[in-house]
């Protein structure tokens, strides 16, 4: 199923930038940050490095206490959904609670905590078919890519390296460096300013209603979904603020559309065939 859900886009003018979501847009992740096992295994990697906690059970306590810790200092509280926390504070806690409270904490201690906290809370973490393939012919056609997430950095950089796009993006705004998150206007309008280009001439590519399409919006960003969570994530089929919504990381379609826009022809369009065959 895909949809042109709006007659026409908010833009008339060709797009030079493309904004990117990640997760559920160019990576299929899925974490599972509070189950024991998750903390079972970190529990095992923080005993390696003599940080010692009693059992998994304390740890996960420990952690969710300096998580909501951070969250409560947000502007508006934990419920804020528009600035973002830095979650580095969380594992410095972490290591000072099991190697001592006088403990010498580096930047880089605190980095491989993350790491190791992120590798054990992941079941799944790969990018869709063609992602790559996608943000090279954006950029083989001129256009500017930016990955705009809402994320924490010391999960994502090391992510992107794994996943193999830490090179395909020219810019790079993420929310725990900006203390701001998407559906946050202003988060849109760093990623504008840092390319730079009007939000007249910008695409953000998303697969979350109010975070990627309706923030898109409300910034005067036209927005393109796509449609990859499971039902139970409660996000609909048609994202009716969208200019066109597609079932699955379709970026076959996604190409089409921006080369439409952009009135690309000849050998610009026949390159989405190319390298970006659904069938493949």
């Amino acid at each position: 199923m895909e949809s042109d859900s709006r007659a026409s886009s908010i833009s008339h003018e060709p797009y030079t930038a493309i904004f990117f979501d990640l997760y559920g847009t160019l990576v299929d992740a899925h974490t599972e940050e509070d189950e024991l096992q998750t903390f079972e295994e970190f529990n095992k990697w923080l005993s390696a490095q003599g940080c010692h906690f009693a059992s998994a059970v304390v740890l996960r306590e420990h952690y969710r206490k300096a998580l909501l810790q951070v969250r409560s200092e947000l502007p508006n509280g934990v419920a804020d959904i528009e600035h973002e926390f830095d979650i580095a504070p969380v594992f410095v806690s972490i290591l000072r609670a099991g190697m001592g409270a006088h403990s010498a904490i580096t930047a880089s201690m605190v980095q491989a905590c993350a790491t190791a906290f992120r590798v054990a809370s992941n079941r799944k973490l790969e990018p869709y078919s063609h992602a790559a393939s996608l943000l090279a012919l954006l950029r083989a056609w001129g256009l500017t890519t930016v990955l705009v997430s809402n994320a924490q950095s010391l999960f994502t950089r090391p992510e992107l390296e794994d996943c193999g796009l830490a090179k395909s993006f020219d810019h790079v705004l993420i929310s725990s460096e900006e203390g701001i998150r998407k559906p946050n206007k202003a988060f849109f309008e760093r990623a504008c300013a840092l390319v730079p280009c009007t939000a007249q001439s910008a695409l953000m590519v998303g697969n979350e209603e109010v975070n990627d399409i309706q923030g898109a919006g409300r910034a005067g960003i036209d927005a393109f979904y796509l449609h990859t969570s499971p039902a139970s994530w409660g996000q609909p089929e048609i994202a009716q603020d969208a200019v066109c919504s597609v079932q699955g990381a379709d970026y076959y379609r996604l190409a089409q559309y921006i080369a439409h826009h952009n009135g690309l022809t000849g050998e610009a369009v026949q390159q989405i065939g190319r390298l970006l065959n659904s069938n493949e």
